[in-house]
Parts: C-alpha cells; structure tokens; sequence
C-alpha cells in the first residue's frame, strides 16, 4: 500500500484490466482528500497498446491519462511507479503497462495491500 493514500479496487473494466482508486488519507490545506486513478494491464510498453488494452470509456472520463510501463529491469516497483503518481493532479488517470502478469501481481500488492473488497464502479 502506498503510504498515505487508502486503495480501493474498482469494478467495471474489461477483466484483463485492474483498476484501483487512491484516495489520500487527508486533503492538504483545508482541501478534501484527492484521488487518483491507476490501471494496469498487461502489454508491452509502447503507449500506442493503449488502443486496444483500454477501453475509450476511459479516455472518456474528461480527465488526464497519463501512461508508464513498470517490467523486470525495475530494481523498485514503487519508485517507478512513484515516477509518474508524482506529476499527476487530482483526478487523473494513468495506466501502467505492465511486462507480464508477474509484474502486474506484484503492482497489485503494492498498491492494494490488504485493501478492501471491490466497489462497483461509479
């Protein structure tokens, strides 16, 4: 689980595709918490997979996509991860292409920890 942030899987994607919302345990300055979206799938790391991994429902969301791919030459998962978590704003989206479905697992478990059960999707 990333720290300071509560994870929750989402419902409502294709199966091939997980997707878990990051909520902040707190807001900052007054504000309420922000949340960010993260999908992983399993493809190669070329943005132009995007096209048919990921539904256009997604893209239709209104808000920023942003892409990264997470694979074995990683030394830390999280910190590669943190690479593009850290440019995002409120709301966005980034959908992380994973090498295979061991990286994919491993992704999940840092992200969901011992989270929750699924929400249905909004």
């Amino acid at each position: 689980m990333i720290e300071g942030f509560h994870s929750q899987r989402i419902e409502g994607l294709p199966d091939h595709l997980l997707e878990i919302r990051l909520t902040q345990v707190e807001g900052f300055d007054g504000e309420p918490p922000a949340s960010l979206t993260v999908i992983l799938a399993v493809g190669p790391a070329d943005p132009n997979a995007l096209t048919y991994l990921v539904p256009r429902s997604v893209f239709e969301r209104e808000h920023n996509v942003h892409v990264g791919s997470l694979g074995h030459q990683d030394n830390n998962l999280l910190y590669a991860m943190y690479d593009v978590l850290e440019v995002m704003d409120a709301d966005d989206i980034v959908v992380f292409l994973c090498e295979d479905n061991d990286i994919l697992q491993q992704a999940q478990e840092i992200l969901l920890g011992n989270a929750s059960q699924p929400e249905d999707a909004e």
